[in-house]
């Protein structure tokens, strides 16, 4: 692409014509290489990470708890769930599932069932 570019100096004005292309320059060419390096790290890294993570298995056990006064089923999801396995969300819908909890209001003094997770 033909530009005409404005030079000013302090002695007067000229007009240079020069071809300019964006993609052509050594700081864009920089910039690409650059982040296609860092996503193929970023991607590599990743990889060795999640295969470290995926090595270990997890048996899932059961006990009896009772419910304590204020406690809700967001603080047993962050006592007893593992994030590795499930999220919280998955852990609490598994409790009001199990324990036939409509409205996931906890009574003081009532059991429920709560799973948990053991590496094996």
């Amino acid at each position: 692409m033909l530009k005409e570019r404005c030079v000013i100096t302090t002695d007067s004005v000229r007009f240079d014509n020069q071809h300019t292309g964006v993609f052509q320059s050594a700081h864009f060419k920089g910039f690409v290489f650059g982040f296609i390096l860092c996503c193929v790290l970023v991607g590599f890294f990743g990889t060795l990470h999640s295969k470290a993570s995926d090595d270990v298995t997890y048996d899932k056990l059961y006990f009896s708890y009772e419910i304590q006064s204020g406690d809700t089923l967001w603080d047993l999801a962050s006592e007893y769930n593992n994030e590795q396995v499930a999220s919280k969300d998955d852990f609490i819908y598994e409790v009001s599932r199990m324990n036939h909890l409509s409205e996931g209001t906890l009574h003081q003094g009532e059991y429920i069932v709560v799973p948990y997770y053991v590496a094996k």
